[in-house]
């Protein structure tokens, strides 16, 4: 199983939905094992792809998203990519959470559901366009929006899923991949509870409180990994990508050598199951 959530979503979606062709017949042919993404390929979108005409850093994509909030670029890209792929013709079990602005209810697009559900059978845009809905940044998509605004870490909703389809909790390990954190100045932290402090803050509960449930219930068996910054980096800061590089492979560098190193019990933990 795959879960990930706004940007997470994305990465997800794009190693689970099969690969395709438009065939001289006009047929959609798809594969039975090749994924649309190799990691190396999702990389790519973020350091030289179209991600830099998204998140386009200029004076004028900054008032037209502060007016009037267009996602018309995702759009573009999603259905070039994934064209009418459904969540049904998944290559593996998948949840990409969304938040409902209408009830204020989190919606799970899953590949379990539209195999059981023709009405949950969405395609991968409707999936990817809600998910990546970011308030000021993107617009809501058919009343959705971003689904980090409720599951900022979605390995506890992965979980819960994997309980939901019968498999026993004994038989599940999980990785759980982290955006990154900066912390403005841990021995002063109050100095920086102003307004914005608290939405952030919100978000922070929501991954601590996750963290704690999977370590209580799963122990070495799951894994958080989670770097942090010496600077905040913006949300469409794509010129920080070899940073984000440096400091990833710093990170695992760090986890290689340690005595009481995670990966290893992650791997392990494989042979219990």
């Amino acid at each position: 199983m795959i879960a990930g959530t706004s940007t997470g979503g994305f990465i997800a979606a794009g190693l689970s939905a099969p690969d395709w062709s438009y065939s001289e017949e006009k047929v959609y042919n798809y594969s039975d094992f090749k994924p649309k993404f190799s990691a190396l390929e999702l990389l790519n979108f973020y350091q030289e792809g179209q991600a830099k005409d998204i998140f386009a850093k200029t004076w004028l994509n900054y008032y037209k998203r502060l007016f009037s909030p267009s996602s018309a670029e995702f759009n573009h890209y999603f259905r070039d990519q994934f064209c009418e792929t459904r969540l049904s013709q998944a290559l593996t079990e998948l949840v990409i959470p969304a938040a409902n602005v209408i009830d204020n209810s989190t919606y799970l697009f899953t590949r379990y559901d539209a195999n059981n559900d023709s009405s949950k059978d969405h395609t991968f845009i409707e999936a990817l366009m809600a998910t990546t809905a970011t308030p000021t940044f993107f617009s809501p998509y058919n009343g959705y929006i971003d689904g980090g605004m409720h599951l900022n870490n979605p390995a506890m909703a992965a979980y819960n899923e994997a309980i939901r389809y019968e498999v026993s909790s004994k038989r599940v390990s999980v990785l759980s991949l982290g955006t990154g954190e900066y912390i403005p100045d841990p021995l002063n932290p109050d100095k920086y509870w102003d307004q914005l402090f608290w939405p952030k803050d919100n978000h922070n509960a929501q991954e601590c409180n996750t963290d704690s449930q999977l370590y209580n219930t799963l122990g070495n068996r799951y894994q958080r990994w989670q770097v942090f910054f010496e600077e905040p980096i913006g949300f469409n800061d794509i010129q920080s990508i070899p940073y984000l590089l440096e400091i990833g492979n710093q990170y695992i560098e760090e986890l290689d050598a340690s005595d009481d190193n995670p990966m290893n019990k992650l791997v392990e933990s494989f042979y219990d199951i």
